[in-house]
């Protein structure tokens, strides 16, 4: 869920900040492509690539840019494509409490959506960190698939934002004293993503997948559990207040999840 900022959003950043602008911040790009995506033989396509080719007509290149600029915002406020974006926000508001702000940049392939967290705030010197969501132009058409997606994406940047969860980034956890990748990291995910949809779905939320899904997916990484891997599903998926360092235990000895109040409820 980190990453590195790449020079487009950095300069999204840079402009938020001479400007004193809003806390979400959509790269001009994505609002192009997004525009694009949606208006892509709809009755009001016609209208749009008027109104483009009457920016052509303007000699002046700086103005010509500017035109084109403000003309895809207006119609992305005007599709109220940011919609979604912001009532997932809304529905976590410790995420935009404890963030410096929020920048939307393209994702050009479906496993790269996500929401990542630049900076961390268990470093108070450093300033609140920046969140960042990553979206297909299209899936701007689909506003019940970004909401569902959005929900888990920020759920997992809450749980990181949460000082009780006690989130740790650091890559060492779940690498041997040579430096060599285990199997942990993979059982922590699908711990968390499983932790994540079960507090979605007892808020009565749909979760970006289902539950015979995340159970599915479960029961295959954890198949050393055999016939009790369903009922450790059961015990990640109802609990209320797991921990990064529960996670990581669990991860490390996927037989604890059974163990007497192994899951915090």
């Amino acid at each position: 869920m980190r990453g590195t900022l790449t020079p487009e959003i950095e300069a999204a950043i840079a402009a938020q900040e001479d400007s004193g602008s809003s806390y979400v911040q959509c790269d001009p790009q994505l609002v192009e492509m997004a525009v694009l995506a949606v208006v892509r033989g709809a009755p009001m396509e016609r209208e749009y690539q008027d109104a483009r080719e009457a920016c052509y007509e303007i000699e002046d290149t700086e103005a010509r840019e500017c035109a084109f600029a403000a003309l895809n915002q207006e119609w992305f406020t005007r599709l109220r494509l940011a919609a979604p974006v912001l009532n997932a926000l809304k529905d976590c508001p410790n995420v935009s409490a404890r963030t410096a702000r929020c920048i939307l940049a393209p994702s050009f392939c479906a496993r790269d959506e996500c929401a990542e967290l630049y900076g961390h705030a268990s470093n108070p010197s450093a300033g609140q960190p920046t969140l960042t969501i990553r979206l297909r132009p299209e899936s701007f058409a689909r506003s019940d698939y970004v909401t569902r997606l959005l929900r888990h994406e920020l759920m997992h940047i809450s749980d990181m934002l949460e000082p009780a969860f006690g989130y740790d980034p650091s890559a060492a956890q779940f690498l041997t004293s040579d430096g060599v990748p285990t199997v942990i990291r993979d059982r922590y995910r699908v711990l968390w993503d499983t932790y994540i949809d079960g507090r979605l779905h007892h808020e009565g939320h749909r979760a970006g997948s289902s539950h015979e899904q995340r159970r599915t997916e479960f029961c295959l990484v954890f198949r050393m559990l055999e016939s009790l891997a369903i009922a450790a599903f059961d015990t990640v998926f109802a609990a209320t207040a797991l921990t990064h360092r529960q996670l990581i235990d669990f991860s490390r000895h996927p037989k604890s999840i059974l163990e007497p109040h192994a899951a915090v409820r």
